[in-house]
């Protein structure tokens, strides 16, 4: 599996930028396209209501297709914006899965109870949705470099397969690949892992 186009979900909050320099990074390092698609929740009620987005959401929206389109011509990447057309709650959130099946990874944010504006099951919602590889950043901590020790847990399920299968690209290119297996004690299965 090739990986070709990177999403990152970007908002304007304080975490934004250190997912969209992962994502460049990570853009950078395959040769892919990125994609910025800024979501947020609407902060003023009537024009969630009317699904039309209110002059901050606006401003916000047009300070991170700014830094956006910055960051991503200093890389000398190729890259592509998009922005959700309204910030209603469901809105952010069906449009968020929906646009992360157009990609091959998706680089998404832990939230914290802090983010008013993000949909709390935004990254649950996506993961369990979108049908693609969805990374998620911690919402604490710098991470200079990613994938370059990776950990995969095997239990030979459909969804530790297609984990498998998905991070092929990023396995590919890390200095080392750990399978870790956990059975039951009772069952009487040993507990092993593997370095690759």
């Amino acid at each position: 599996m090739a990986m070709r186009e990177i999403l990152v979900h970007l908002d304007d909050g304080e975490r934004s930028s250190v997912r969209l320099d992962i994502a460049i990074g990570l853009a950078a390092k395959f040769n892919a396209r990125l994609t910025g698609l800024f979501a947020r929740c609407e902060s003023d009620r009537s024009s969630a209501v009317a699904q039309k987005p209110s002059a901050f959401l606006t401003a916000v929206c047009t300070k991170a297709a700014d830094d956006f389109a910055m960051k991503t011509a200093a890389s000398c990447i190729s890259a592509r914006w998009w922005q959700l057309s309204h910030g209603a709650p469901a809105h952010v959130l069906g449009e968020t899965m929906f646009c992360a099946r157009y990609a091959d990874l998706v680089v998404m944010g832990q939230h914290g109870p802090d983010d008013k504006f993000i949909p709390k099951d935004l990254v649950e919602h996506t993961i369990l949705n979108c049908g693609r590889p969805v990374l998620v950043i911690p919402r604490h901590g710098t991470f200079p470099t990613i994938g370059e020790r990776i950990v995969l847990a095997w239990n030979a399920s459909r969804e530790a397969v297609r984990a498998m299968v998905d991070s092929q690209p990023l396995m590919a290119m890390a200095r080392s690949v750990v399978v870790l297996s956990l059975f039951d004690a009772k069952t009487g299965t040993a507990t092993g892992m593997v370095e690759a």
